[in-house]
Order: structure tokens, then C-alpha cells, then sequence
């Protein structure tokens, strides 16, 4: 049974030492090592307290938080300096003395737990087992995922099935070669890492220096992928997602490595497949290459003759080499405009302005500098 619930209110300072002496008092034969700390029903609990003790307790004698302390641990199972105490309530059974949290606290995450009388202090660390209903969190999508790509790829995406903790993706991605040995990261280890707002989507980037021509590293290791080559992308099953869970078993992707691309996008070259009027058709695009998995959601507008953009919703294309669009009402007759933003890539990184390699000699002509391209056509 609740014997009594703690508030913030305060006490006159005469009747708080006044309280506080009977405790000191009631309960001068306790130490820390009599008492047990426990995390259970979602509550801290300090259990084995005498009932001299927990009945002298009364809402405006003493704060709580002086007794009894929780805090979360980092990466290293340690405190911060000056770090805060978890906000909770604190409630006082028969022998025993709970901490509620304000918040739920994160499954998997360590937490130290500190009863304090006196000079003396008992701590206890525990973990919070990952949630009982979570599902592992497999690789959802990898992007570009094909069988041939170019020998200057520069970035990969990966997707997973629920939100993944942070800190931890260079040391789980590796690179295998044709014999399975692990290459030297050839990525570019970003802090912060590259997530999207969710923590389903991770941006790597394989290291541009290495793939630049004329550059240092390029020079000194060479590009990370070589023309003709077998690779394995692999992603350790030892990856824990934002609940603690691991993954539980490993993803890979095995590729060919075909010739360097060295050209940027040509929307003149792209091919239109209009709708028809009066239906609900996607708008299609045929692209005639791999284009940038995540540039192709947010790259593409459909406008009308007035200037009115069309509401609706790209469609995904896995081979990477169309856009498709899915407009939120049937199509009327009419004229259009798709306005493509230059800063759309290639898997290479080209975009329709500049390429991302090059060289001065071969490509003396300065790059266009135009904030996005048109293309045009009509529904009948």
C-alpha cells in the first residue's frame, strides 16, 4: 500500500530539520548495505528499508532525490561530469522506497542507480532488456542495389526496418574483395553520421579523394573500386538499432565493378510516356542510366501551363533508371512542365551541371550554372 506520494512543495526550513532529525534517528542502524536496489514494473525501488524509516517519511520533510538517484550511462557504462539526475516521482511503500521516471527510458541503454545516506553510497548498474515485441532490424534496401556498378560509385544508401542507434556505422559496414578478405574502410567516416531524420536511412560516402583523379589518396591508394573487380558489401549482424536490438544476422550485396562514368545526366535524351487524360496513370520518365536513388524523390515537379505545380507522389523504381509520378487526382487535358533541379546525380555524382571528376584538359568548358532544367509534354 501507498503510504505517501512526494511533490515538489516545500517545507518550512524549521519543520524539514525537524522531520529529517526523527529519520536520522529512526533509521541510525541502516547502512547501504542492507538495502537492495531493484528495476522492476517500471520503477527503481530501494527495498529492505526498516518501517521505522519509510514511516517517518512525510511529504514536506525532506526532497527524495537526496536518498535516491538515477541517472543513464554513456557508450563507455559511465557518468558524465556535472550529469543530471533523471526527473521522476517518488513514492514510499511499507519497507520499501520508488522512483518512477517521468520518461520511458530507452530499452537496451544501461542505467545507474545510486541510495545515498550519509557519507556512504550504494550503487547499483542494470540494463534494460530490449523490448519483447521488437523484431531485429534487417536491411531493408540497399541503394544502388545492382549487379554492375561504376568504378567511381560514390555513395551508397542504406535502409533499415526500424530506427538504428548512432555511432557505430563505420566499425559494422565493411567492403570484402573477390577472396573475401576485408578491405581498408573506403569510406569517409562523417561525424555526424549521415541519417535522415527517422534513423532509417544511412548516406555513405565512399572517400571522394580516393576517387578524384590527380588527388593525394587517388594517387597514394587508387580509387576504392577497380574496373572489372568482384566486391562484397557487407553489414555486421552485430548492429544494434535505437531499441538495443541486434540485427542477428549479417546483409551483404555482391556486385561487378564496370568502367568509370564520366558524363552527366542528358534530360533531352529522356524519354516521356504521358498519361492519358481524364486518368490516373503515372507520368513516366525513361531515363537511359542510374540516377541517385534519393535525388529522384526530391528532384522532379510537375508544373501546369499556369504555373500551378501537380500535387502527388513520386513512385519509387528500384532499377533506379526511371521516375514515375502519381498524381493525387486523374490528369486533364492539358500542357506541362517538368522542372528537374541541377543538382540531380548520377551514382558517379554528375550532376546536370558539372561533372564531379574533371579534367581540365579533356573538359575545358566551364560548367552551366542553371538552377534546374525543363522538359515538356502534353496530355491528350
Amino acid at each position: 500500500m501507498i503510504l505517501y506520494r512526494f511533490s515538489t512543495g516545500a517545507a518550512q526550513p524549521w519543520l524539514r530539520f525537524f522531520f529529517l532529525g526523527l529519520i536520522i534517528v529512526a533509521w541510525g542502524v541502516v547502512c547501504p548495505a542492507q538495502v537492495s536496489l531493484v528495476w522492476q514494473k517500471g520503477a527503481l525501488q530501494a527495498e529492505n528499508l526498516p518501517l521505522s524509516f519509510t514511516d517517518s517519511l512525510s511529504q514536506d520533510a525532506i526532497e527524495p532525490g537526496q536518498f535516491l538517484k538515477l541517472f543513464r550511462l554513456d557508450a563507455s557504462r559511465s557518468l558524465s561530469p556535472g550529469q543530471n539526475a533523471i526527473w521522476g516521482s517518488y513514492q514510499v511503500h511499507a519497507e520499501s522506497f520508488a522512483f518512477y521516471p517521468k520518461f520511458k527510458l530507452r530499452p537496451g541503454a544501461w542505467y545507474r542507480a545510486l541510495w545515498i545516506y550519509r557519507a556512504d553510497t550504494l550503487a547499483y548498474d542494470f540494463q534494460l532488456a530490449p523490448e519483447a515485441n521488437s523484431l531485429p532490424p534487417p536491411v531493408a534496401a540497399l541503394s544502388p542495389q545492382l549487379d554492375t556498378l561504376p568504378a567511381n560509385l560514390l555513395k551508397i544508401y542504406l535502409h533499415f526496418s526500424q530506427p538504428m542507434a548512432e555511432g557505430q556505422a563505420y566499425q559494422k559496414v565493411e567492403l570484402l574483395d573477390e577472396n573475401g578478405k576485408v578491405l581498408g574502410l573506403p569510406f569517409v567516416p562523417l561525424q555526424p553520421e549521415l541519417w535522415d531524420a527517422p534513423h532509417q536511412r544511412l548516406t555513405l560516402w565512399l572517400d571522394p579523394g580516393r576517387i578524384k583523379r590527380g588527388l593525394g589518396p587517388n594517387q597514394a591508394s587508387g580509387s576504392p573500386l577497380k574496373t572489372g573487380k568482384r566486391y562484397t558489401f557487407r553489414v555486421r549482424a552485430d548492429w544494434k538499432d535505437q531499441k538495443g536490438q541486434l540485427m542477428g544476422q549479417p546483409y551483404e550485396h555482391t556486385f561487378w565493378v564496370g568502367p568509370v562514368d564520366r558524363l552527366s545526366p542528358q534530360p533531352k535524351a529522356w524519354e516521356i510516356e504521358s498519361p492519358q487524360s481524364k486518368s490516373q496513370e503515372p507520368l513516366r520518365i525513361r531515363l537511359g542510366e542510374r540516377l541517385d536513388a534519393a535525388l529522384l524523390q526530391k528532384c522532379f515537379q510537375v508544373y501546369t501551363a499556369q504555373g500551378d505545380e501537380v500535387p502527388g507522389s513520386v513512385i519509387p523504381v528500384p532499377s533506379q533508371d526511371q521516375w514515375a509520378f502519381l498524381p493525387d487526382r486523374p490528369w486533364p487535358p492539358a500542357s506541362y512542365e517538368i522542372r528537374i533541379q541541377a543538382i540531380l546525380e548520377d551514382l558517379a555524382g554528375n550532376n546536370l551541371n558539372r561533372l564531379f571528376d574533371r579534367d581540365l584538359q579533356e573538359n575545358p568548358k566551364p560548367p552551366q550554372n542553371q538552377t534546374h532544367y525543363s522538359l515538356y509534354f502534353v496530355v491528350k
